[in-house]
């Protein structure tokens, strides 16, 4: 499975929304989420839900968009979108990964996107690859903790799916097999799935999706896992 880049767009114009859903429907690389037309909806949108890259308006009412980029997390790419060029200086100030000048081609778009996604494709490279060893198939398979989506478990067997390869199937418990992970990122949403929180696309009351799975919330995990992604 090829991972697609999650991303939100804000803009109090509809129609500038609308063109930026369309863009992404035509780039395989990316996934898009949600429009708002305020930047405060988005706010609230963003503390529940994970989020890669943001197209960001900056003249808008209420909070404008550099404002907002003030209170986004660090490790969200924004990419302002605006007809005023003299804000292009003060949003590299801000850290923004680049400015497009409305009106913008897809061409453009495209290559505006690539570029945040090359950026957070560079930040994992530098990050400790960390991996385990399992015995799959009377060998010994070794998986990146950063390509496992979530793990699922039917009776006394596990299944580990993955990104971009398939996934692998093995003799194990969920509870024995979840002590091998790092609890900073991996938590157990009901008795049968463990999910890797990085992963998350969105969530609602009572399930997840990851990747492009929808997974059911248990009950009596619901409050670890809010906590988990509240910190």
């Amino acid at each position: 499975m090829v991972r697609k880049y999650r991303l939100i767009a804000i803009d109090d114009e509809s129609p500038s929304i609308r063109l930026i859903e369309n863009f992404c429907s035509e780039n395989p690389n990316i996934c898009f989420l949600e429009g708002f037309v305020s930047a405060k909806k988005a706010l609230s949108f963003l503390s529940k839900n994970m989020v890669d890259i943001i197209i960001l308006d900056i003249e808008m009412p209420g909070m404008n968009g550099l404002e907002f980029a003030g209170k986004c997390p660090e490790n969200v790419k924004i990419i302002f979108s605006t007809a005023f060029e003299q804000f292009a200086i003060e949003g590299f100030n801000l850290s923004a990964i680049d400015y497009i000048l409305k009106p913008y081609s897809i061409d453009r778009f495209n290559q505006s996107v690539d570029k945040a996604i090359r950026m957070i494709e560079l930040e994992s490279l530098r990050k400790p690859e960390e991996e385990i060893v399992v015995k799959a198939n009377y060998s010994n398979k070794r998986i990146k903790l950063d390509s496992i989506l979530y793990i699922e478990s039917l009776d006394d067997y596990i299944t580990i799916n993955l990104i971009d390869t398939e996934s692998v199937t093995f003799r194990n418990t969920l509870k024995a097999f979840t002590q091998e992970l790092p609890d900073n990122n991996f938590i157990r949403i009901h008795r049968s799935f463990v999910i890797a929180l990085d992963k998350i696309t969105s969530y609602q009351r009572n399930k997840v999706v990851v990747g492009d799975k929808e997974l059911p919330i248990g009950l009596q995990y619901k409050d670890s896992f809010l906590s988990a992604l509240n910190q």
